[in-house]
């Protein structure tokens, strides 16, 4: 069994236990040709990794937002993530970075509004984690950061990769540290 494969078991174990509804949330296996038809429109090849997550689970179903996987964010799927990034891509225009005036940033590339090298993964009201595929100097390919809606400063890169969010999560249940809040899982100090 992959690094993968063992961090989803550790998860649905964990939501089987702690709310079967968000686990019935979770889709079965993206089509390989949805994952392709992704890298094209991104312009970009996806990390092993995050292919196999979604070969695994094709985020949560797309006609209840209300489920949310964690802290409050529901998990996209293929279509959804395409579906967004087309939306983003005709709202701030094809070379338009649309850049926030505010302080700099090492690891995320001048803090725009939106760049094009972004995918979002996670959504809650317009808000969500971020993989970054065109990171500042200090910053790593594939970083996971939470971006706001607003114009609040995007400055805190919350694990190096997908892999290390997905293992991160997996030791935050390990480890108990969560708590449920109206059906919610909250894990501590995790995303924002």
């Amino acid at each position: 069994m992959s690094e993968i494969e063992n961090y989803w078991k550790t998860i649905k174990n964990f939501l089987k236990k702690t709310n079967k509804q968000i686990y019935n949330s979770l889709q079965k296996p993206a089509k390989e040709s949805d994952i392709k038809k992704l890298e094209k429109i991104l312009e970009i090849n996806l990390p092993d990794y995050f292919k196999e997550s979604l070969l695994i689970h094709n985020g949560q179903k797309d006609n209840d937002f209300l489920i949310t996987f964690v802290d409050y964010q529901k998990l996209l799927s293929v279509n959804k993530m395409i579906e967004n990034y087309k939306m983003l891509c005709k709202l701030f225009g094809e070379n338009d970075f649309s850049v926030i005036k505010q302080k700099n940033c090492k690891y995320i590339k001048r803090n725009y509004i939106y760049n094009h090298k972004w995918l979002k993964f996670t959504e809650s009201d317009s808000d969500g984690l971020i993989i970054d595929f065109d990171p500042a100097k200090k910053g790593t390919v594939g970083q996971i950061f939470f971006r706001p809606h607003d114009d609040n400063p995007i400055d805190t890169i919350i694990a190096e990769s997908y892999k290390e969010w997905l293992n991160k999560l997996c030791t935050k249940i390990e480890n108990n540290e969560y708590e449920m809040i109206d059906d919610e899982i909250i894990f501590k100090d995790f995303t924002f």
